[in-house]
């Protein structure tokens, strides 16, 4: 059986039974014992054992003229909704609030009528806390700052990851534009290049025979339209010299690829 809840002479003598205590509720509604019920009433979705803990604090806050009230909700592990906060409203002003927070809450397994199929229970543990009307709007205070410091933070993540991604956009843009710059110049580049060929350069062979990757090397000597080079990773039947037609190169910047060809 849950613990019974006494009620006391006060709402600060029932906040000081209730903290601490830990509750199972049933789910699948084979125990009708309303303070063990985990059935969800209300359009909140409570337990209604959970409601038949609290309903001491109902009554403190109707005896003192006020209405009780659940502003605030947490939702369990079974879809169940818990209250965080009960509040007794007197003319739209606050009598005194119950802060509820929940240490423990989560689904047990438990033996029910031998024979048959274990029972299923949320079982969680209330801790209570009474606030005065006063400590209760400084306690409001202090959450509207922390949820305005809260936005604050995220506004800035937000405004920052947006700066970021137009930075990569951009980046992109000016990426792409120089590509398609290069690839229309490219054809230019390659005839100069050709045209001013002279020892020293660095240059691509477009067209080494039975090679897919980059044959890269320098050249040594221009004869007319023919043009003796060195490779920097090929070898022709062991040689790393070679004629190539002039119109076979083209300009090359960069490392000298990883591994080496040849040609036998």
């Amino acid at each position: 059986m849950n613990p019974k809840v006494a009620g006391g002479d006060s709402i600060q003598e029932f906040a000081r039974n209730l903290h601490a205590r830990v509750f199972l509720l049933e789910q699948d509604g084979r125990v009708l014992v309303p303070a063990m019920s985990g059935a969800l009433v209300t359009s909140q979705r409570i337990p209604k054992g959970l409601l038949v803990a609290l309903a001491p604090a109902q009554a403190h806050c109707a005896a003192g003229g006020g209405e009780p009230q659940f502003p605030q909700t947490k939702e369990a592990p079974n879809a169940a909704h818990v209250p965080t906060r009960m509040v007794c409203l007197k003319q739209g002003r606050p009598l005194w609030v119950l802060d509820l927070t929940y240490p423990e809450m989560r689904l047990v397994s438990g033996e029910g009528v031998p024979g048959a199929a274990p029972l299923s229970y949320l079982r969680l543990q209330t801790n209570a806390q009474l606030m005065t009307a006063d400590e209760f709007d400084a306690k409001l205070r202090d959450e509207q700052a922390s949820a305005r410091e809260r936005e604050r933070i995220a506004a800035f993540l937000r405004e920052r990851e947006q700066a970021a991604e137009r930075q990569r956009r951009e980046a992109a843009l000016r990426q792409q534009a120089a590509e398609q710059r290069d690839a229309a110049e490219w054809p230019a580049r390659v005839a100069q290049f050709q045209a001013n060929l002279k020892p020293g350069d660095r240059f691509r062979w477009t067209a080494p025979p039975g090679i897919s990757g980059d044959v890269v090397g320098m050249v040594v000597r221009v004869d007319a339209e023919v043009v003796f080079v060195q490779f920097d990773n090929l070898t022709i039947g062991a040689q790393a010299t070679w004629y190539v037609p002039r119109n076979q190169l083209e300009p090359f910047r960069g490392r000298t690829p990883a591994g080496t060809y040849k040609i036998e």
